[in-house]
């Protein structure tokens, strides 16, 4: 095959980049869970194996390694030996499956693993395989790769492609060929800034960090307030912990989908049901310090035309700023719709994509280490979160034909973006559940924060909160219509209390 070319970081590439030298690397996993018998797993390992050689050689980002000797303009650096990299490098547990008796524990070592990442020399992603104490049947397969080299979407195609088994289908003989470098996002779409957004921005952080502006003009305060935060020097380790909702997890995805019918997307819904959730687990505290919740939403910007399946990152923020007494006058109805009409609209793409481009409004070219140092500083700050809430949902996950039962998705971005993490994927089944036709799909959901600012006891409450809110939308949304339109008109604040 043909040597690679590297080209320049992307706009987004190099801010991730500058998040892995202010001290913490951006990181994405997805967790699979395959129940196979020991022998079929030796099987299945042995493939894993196969699919990581393959794709090295088909997709140069994923051997390539960073050249940061020119700060101003970092360089991805193909690595063009044969092979770039040897299966163990990659795979870790292929001879032993590391045991542990969690997912939320396999998220943990493989964020440790994460940090371990060397932008230099590569790889910048991984595999490890688990096996759950007491459960001898339950194989688990964890991908995690650093965000630079590409983002969610990318990396759940990666992790299909990993976990790939042979089909008994024939296929054709002609062998894949090498793909280039993923292009940069400015160079598939338009990426300008919104200089009103940005003037806009740059007024409510004045607004809200200045404590005369705030007594004079009212400014809005986001929770997490900072006496709630941990006192300095912060840590900025994340913690994962898995969310279990009731025992019918199958049907929870199809009876959200049928609350949802005409109001929004599953999304939408759990949208509302985590903003309930938080301001639920918040409300026994001061109720003074804080008057919204600032919600975020990576969305996607990936088009099949112009993207690679794998690699690249052609992402955007979307967010929403809630006002804890608007809770008492909006119905779920009403505000999961507002949500939902927003993130399918054309506003909400125009704004991911300026989002995007903001970054071309600090020069890290022209002063080097701005990112850096930029991002250092704020976790100093009396309060450094942007937001109270990332929502991130890969939405439904379809693989061609690994024997899945459970598939989880979590990440770390920039330590100071939102102070929780929710973290979504659902895995659909081809087969029908039921004579209807209807497909089950499993939901997970997995809640990350940094223990070194967020205290443990919020992250518990907020989980149990989520856990009430998305059952009973769950079992409303199974419910005949007379009650599933009941619960669509019930207000906010009913379900806070």
């Amino acid at each position: 095959m043909a040597a690679a070319e590297g080209r320049s970081l992307d706009l987004l590439e190099r801010f991730q980049l500058a998040q892995t030298r202010a001290g913490s690397v951006p990181y994405i996993t997805i967790i699979g869970l395959m129940t196979v018998t020991p022998a079929d797993w030796f099987y299945v390992v042995r493939q894993i194996g196969r699919n990581i050689n393959q794709l090295m050689r088909l997709h140069p980002i994923l051997v390539a390694s960073i050249d940061n000797t020119d700060i101003r303009r970092p360089k991805w650096r193909p690595n063009n030996d044969d092979p770039p990299f040897e299966t163990h490098e990659i795979l870790e547990g292929a001879a032993l499956a590391i045991t542990v008796s969690s997912v939320g524990e396999i998220a943990e070592v493989e964020a440790a693993e994460a940090q371990a990442f060397n932008i230099a020399s590569g790889p910048l992603w991984r595999v490890g395989l688990y096996r759950m104490k007491h459960q001898l049947l339950d194989g688990y397969v964890a991908l995690t790769i650093h965000h630079v080299v590409t983002d969610g979407m990318g990396a759940l195609k990666l992790f299909e492609e990993v976990i790939r088994q042979p089909s008994s289908v024939p296929t054709t003989s002609s062998q894949p060929r090498q793909q280039p470098m993923p292009p940069k996002a400015h160079k598939t779409m338009r990426i300008q800034p919104s200089v009103i957004n940005t003037v806009r921005k740059g007024a409510r952080w004045i607004l809200n960090h200045s404590s005369k502006a705030t007594q004079r003009f009212g400014a809005t305060s986001k929770w997490p307030p900072t006496n709630l935060l941990k006192d300095q020097p912060r840590r900025p380790g994340v913690s994962h912990i898995s969310v279990d909702f009731s025992k019918d997890q199958n049907r929870i995805v199809e009876r959200l989908e049928a609350l949802g019918h005409q109001i929004g997307t599953v999304h939408s819904v759990l949208h509302t049901a985590a903003v309930v959730a938080l301001a639920a687990a918040v409300s026994d505290g001061d109720k003074n310090a804080f008057d919204t919740i600032g919600t975020e939403t990576p969305m996607s910007l990936r088009s099949d035309r112009k993207h690679p399946r794998i690699g690249g990152n052609y992402t955007g923020l979307v967010e929403r700023s809630i006002p804890i007494s608007k809770l008492k006058s909006e119905t779920i109805a009403s505000f999961t719709k507002a949500m939902n009409n927003y993130i399918h609209s054309r506003e909400a793409r125009s704004d991911a994509r300026s989002r995007v481009g903001e970054f071309r409004l600090l020069p890290d070219r022209l002063i080097p280490d701005l990112w850096k140092d930029r991002l250092t500083k704020r976790g100093t700050s009396d309060n450094p979160f942007r937001n109270s809430l990332m929502i991130s949902n890969l939405g439904r996950f379809e693989p061609r034909q690994p024997p899945l039962d459970k598939v989880w998705f979590c990440h770390a971005s920039m330590p100071w973006d939102a102070a929780i993490n929710m973290d979504v994927v659902s895995l659909a089944f081809k087969q029908a559940s039921d004579v209807s036709g209807r497909r089950e799909a499993r939901l997970a959901v997995m809640i990350s924060w940094l223990d070194g600012a967020i205290e443990r006891r919020i992250i518990d409450r907020f989980s149990a909160a989520l856990v009430r809110v998305v059952n009973l939308l769950a079992k409303a949304g199974g419910a005949p219509n007379l009650d599933r339109h009941a619960m669509r008109g019930r207000n906010l604040q009913d379900l806070v209390n």
